[in-house]
C-alpha cells in the first residue's frame, strides 16, 4: 500500500490502465437503447469484459448483483493501493455502497420480502449474501444489522428520525445521504497536496451541493418544512450550503435564485437554467445528469490524482446504474423514448414524462 503522492499516484495509475481496459464505457447505454428486448440486453450485458471474475448467474437480477460487485471491486482494488489520506477518502467514499443496502433492506423488511431485494444489493460481503440476510424480519432487525460497523451512528441516527417523523421511510433515506454528505466532505478536506482542492472544486461541490439542493426543495414543497427545521435537520458544512441559500430555496423555491448565494460557478449556473424542471423528480434526474457532465469534464485528464480516481469510479457507477435501468425498463415494456429522460449519461434536461417513473421496476430482477 502506497500512501498519496508521486509513488502512489504512480503505481496506482498503472492499475487504473488495467481497469479502465475492462470498465464499461457511454457507448454501452447507446447500444442497450438500441436493443428492443431484455433478452438482448442481457445478453450484451454478461459479456462485458468488466464482469470478468465476477460469477454471473443465469437469472436477470444475477446480472444486476454482478453488475454491482464488479463496481465495487474497481474501487476495492484502487483504494488497495492507496494509503494516507486519499485511501481514506476512497474507502469514505465506498460506505455509499453499505448505505444503499442499508435503505433497500429496511425498505424490503417493511414490505415483508426482505430475499426480493437480494439481486439489487452490492455485495460488499458476505453480510449480503442469502446466508446473511437470515432473520430479517423486523425494522429492529435492520437497524441491529449494522451494529459494530462503522455506519453503526448514521444508521441509528436515521432510526431516530423515521421514528419521530410517522415512519417516515424518506426521512430515513434522507439522514443517511446526510450523514454520507458529510462523511464524504471530512475526508475529502483532509486530502492533501493540490488534490483535495481540486477533488473539492471540480467534484465534491458540485455533485454534494446539487444533491443538498434537492433535499431543501423536497423538504420544504412536500414536508412543509421551514428554514430552521430544515437547516437542523440537514445539519451541512457551510460550504455545501450555507443557510442563506437554504433561506432562499425555502423562501422563493426558485433554485435560479438560490443561486446566487452558491460558491460553486458550475452549481450556480446549473440552477441558473431556465430549461431546470419544475417537478422533483425531473429535478433529480437534471441533478444527476450535471454531476455526470461534472464527471466527463476533460479536466479530469489534465493531471492523474484523487479526484481522477474518483471520477472514474462514480462514472463507471452511473453507467452501470443506467444498463440497469435500461434493462429493467425493457422488462416492463418501455419504449426508447420513454426511457432516455430516465438517464443520466444523456444529454438535455427534461423531465420525465407521466406516468413513466411509477412504472419503473426496482431493477433488472424486479
Amino acid at each position: 500500500m502506497f500512501s498519496a503522492g508521486l509513488t502512489g499516484y504512480s503505481v496506482t495509475k498503472g492499475l487504473m490502465g488495467a481497469l479502465r481496459i475492462r470498465a464499461p464505457r457511454r457507448r454501452l447505454v447507446d447500444e442497450l437503447l438500441d436493443i428492443p428486448d431484455l433478452e438482448g440486453c442481457l445478453k450484451r450485458l454478461r459479456g462485458l469484459p468488466f464482469l470478468e471474475g465476477i460469477e454471473v448467474g443465469g437469472e436477470p437480477g444475477d446480472v444486476e448483483r454482478a453488475l454491482l460487485a464488479a463496481c465495487a471491486e474497481s474501487g476495492r482494488k484502487i483504494r488497495s493501493f492507496l494509503g494516507g489520506s486519499a485511501g481514506r477518502f476512497i474507502e469514505t467514499y465506498m460506505h455509499r455502497y453499505h448505505l444503499h443496502n442499508a435503505k433497500l433492506l429496511l425498505k424490503a423488511v417493511l414490505e415483508g420480502s426482505p430475499e426480493d431485494t437480494l439481486d439489487h444489493l452490492y455485495p460488499v460481503s458476505r453480510r449480503y449474501d442469502r446466508a446473511g440476510l437470515t432473520g430479517l424480519r423486523e425494522p429492529l432487525d435492520v437497524i441491529r444489522f449494522f451494529e459494530e460497523t462503522k455506519l453503526a451512528d448514521c444508521v441509528n441516527e436515521a432510526w431516530e428520525v423515521y421514528c419521530a417523523n410517522e415512519d417516515d421511510i424518506s426521512l430515513f433515506e434522507l439522514v443517511l445521504d446526510r450523514s454520507y454528505v458529510n462523511m464524504v466532505y471530512q475526508a475529502g478536506a483532509q486530502v492533501k497536496f493540490g488534490d483535495g482542492r481540486r477533488l473539492r472544486s471540480e467534484i465534491l461541490m458540485g455533485w454534494l451541493g446539487s444533491t443538498a439542493v434537492l433535499w431543501v426543495i423536497w423538504l420544504a414543497r412536500d414536508r412543509g418544512m421551514g428554514v430552521e427545521e430544515i437547516t437542523s435537520l440537514l445539519d451541512l458544512p457551510e460550504k455545501v450550503l450555507d443557510a442563506r441559500v437554504i433561506h432562499e430555496l425555502v423562501e422563493t423555491g426558485d433554485p435560479a435564485v438560490a443561486a446566487e448565494g452558491l460558491r460553486n460557478d458550475r452549481l450556480k449556473s446549473f440552477l441558473r437554467r431556465t430549461d431546470l424542471p419544475k417537478d422533483l423528480v425531473g429535478l433529480h434526474r437534471a441533478a444527476r445528469r450535471f454531476t455526470w457532465r461534472l464527471l466527463a469534464s476533460p479536466k479530469k485528464s489534465m493531471r492523474f490524482d484523487i479526484s481522477t480516481l474518483v471520477a472514474a469510479l462514480m462514472r463507471w457507477e452511473f453507467i452501470v446504474e443506467d444498463a440497469i435501468t435500461v434493462t429493467g425498463a425493457r422488462a416492463v415494456g418501455l419504449t426508447r423514448d420513454e426511457i432516455e429522460p430516465l438517464l443520466a449519461t444523456q444529454v438535455g434536461l427534461e423531465a420525465v414524462p407521466a406516468g413513466v417513473a411509477a412504472a419503473m421496476p426496482g431493477g433488472i430482477g424486479s
